[in-house]
C-alpha cells in the first residue's frame, strides 16, 4: 500500500507541475506577448474627382408627377410680380458749419454717423443742391425736396 500511496503521489506532483507550467506559460505571454512583424502595404492615393462622396445628384425624373409638367424657371421669374421702387435714403439735416475760408458745410446723419458735405456732394445717390442754415435742398432721381434741420 506504501508503493501504491507513493506512485499516486508521484503522479499528482508530475500533474500539478504539468498545470502550473502551463499557467505560467500563459501569464508570461500575457504579460510579454510575442511581437508579430506588421506588414507593410502601400495603399493606391486617392484622387479628388470634385465630387464628394456626400453629394446627390438630383437631375432624375420624379416619379411622383408623372405626366405632369414642371413650370420652367423662366416663369418662376415672371410670377414674381413688379420689382420694387427704390427708397430715398434716410437723410437727416442737423446743421451747416462754415469754415475759416468761408466754405459752408452741411452736417448730415446717415446710417448713424454724421458727417460734413459741401455742395454738389453724392450721399448714397442723393445730391446736395443748396445749403441753408434751417434747410438743404436735395436732389434724388431727378426730384428735389427740401431738408429741415432737427
Amino acid at each position: 500500500m506504501a508503493k501504491n500511496n507513493r506512485t499516486s503521489t508521484i503522479i499528482l506532483v508530475v500533474a500539478a507541475i504539468a498545470v502550473w507550467c502551463v499557467v505560467g506559460y500563459r501569464v508570461f505571454r500575457w504579460i510579454w506577448p510575442k511581437e508579430t512583424p506588421v506588414a507593410v502595404s502601400a495603399k493606391p492615393v486617392r484622387v479628388d474627382d470634385g465630387q464628394g462622396k456626400d453629394s446627390l445628384l438630383l437631375n432624375y425624373k420624379d416619379p411622383f408627377l408623372g405626366d405632369i409638367k414642371v413650370p420652367s424657371s423662366d416663369n418662376a421669374a415672371s410670377m414674381a410680380g413688379p420689382a420694387q421702387e427704390p427708397v430715398m435714403p434716410s437723410l437727416s439735416y442737423k446743421g451747416l458749419i462754415k469754415d475759416s475760408d468761408g466754405t459752408v458745410n452741411a452736417m448730415i446723419s446717415y446710417g448713424g454717423q454724421t458727417e460734413g458735405y459741401s455742395r454738389g456732394s453724392v450721399i448714397d445717390g442723393v445730391r446736395i443742391v443748396e445749403i441753408y442754415a434751417d434747410y438743404i435742398v436735395i436732389k434724388w432721381r431727378g426730384s428735389e425736396y427740401i431738408l429741415k434741420a432737427r
